[in-house]
């Protein structure tokens, strides 16, 4: 495994490159660390580095927002994947036509699940945590494999994008997940399949009664790099591996 990444590594030209490679190999979970693609990895950065310079959504962002939320190839347990260059091809034109960001998240929010023919279904998808091949593969994926189709997407185009959920509700109704996308300088949430846009969910009322006192009720955002606390799977709740950010108070605040 250590030569092949090391290949890896030296297959890629430009500091830029570099730097990104390093930044994934020194956070890289260890799960993919044993079974990842030393080519898959390399492939995630040359596409990364590229939309860097070529979407306008992407070329002013500050280092560490690049690196932890759009270079990365993963945001929980899904299976690892080469995702960039079919989700570019098919929604680059549509959200780099867009006149803000926002426009272009709502405008994507629209027409992915249009022409990728994904519907929602909590229990007739064949697992939680879908990579973004086997949600379209099969056309249908729980608020956790819309969200992770919805972020692939956001970022294959120069759109920072990440998980958000809570592994509980109050009322102990079940875990939620949506995407958080960063735009000017803050982070601003939507609900995957057909969102109505920045700051608009159906589980409004439900998030003002979080808990941030107890994990599983608390609002949680992915992270790449490590933060000293992880993101805790409902559906696999012995891992601990997902790096993981409390947003709670972002949202208790909401008016």
């Amino acid at each position: 495994r250590r030569g092949e990444l090391v290949a890896a590594i030296e297959s890629l030209e430009g500091e830029d490159a570099l730097e990104a490679i390093a930044f994934l190999l020194a956070f890289i979970p260890e799960r993919d660390l044993t079974t990842i693609s030393a080519d898959l990895l390399a492939g995630h950065v040359e596409e990364a580095v590229a939309i860097r310079r070529t979407s306008p959504f992407c070329r002013d962002l500050p280092d560490e927002i690049f690196l932890n939320d759009v270079l990365p190839h993963m945001f929980v347990g899904e299976r690892r994947e080469s995702w960039r260059p079919e989700l570019r091809e098919r929604f680059a034109e549509i959200a780099w036509s867009a006149p803000t960001q926002a426009e272009a998240v709502h405008r994507l929010d629209q027409e992915l699940w249009k022409r990728m023919g994904v519907v929602y279904h909590p229990s007739k998808r064949p697992k939680t945590d879908q990579s973004p091949s086997e949600t379209i593969d099969c056309g249908v994926a729980s608020c956790t494999g819309l969200s992770i189709l919805l972020a692939s997407t956001c970022r294959s185009v120069g759109i920072p994008a990440r998980l958000a959920g809570v592994p509980m509700w109050h009322d102990d109704s079940g875990n939620h997940t949506w995407v958080e996308v960063w735009d000017d300088g803050r982070w601003q949430f939507v609900e995957a399949l057909g969102g109505e846009g920045y700051g608009k969910a159906w589980w409004l009322e439900k998030i003002a009664k979080v808990n941030p006192d107890d994990p599983l009720y608390t609002v949680w955002a992915t992270s790449y790099r490590p933060t000293g606390s992880h993101f805790p799977l409902e559906w696999d709740p012995e891992d601990g591996s997902i790096p993981a950010v409390d947003v709670s108070a972002r949202y208790l605040a909401l008016p």
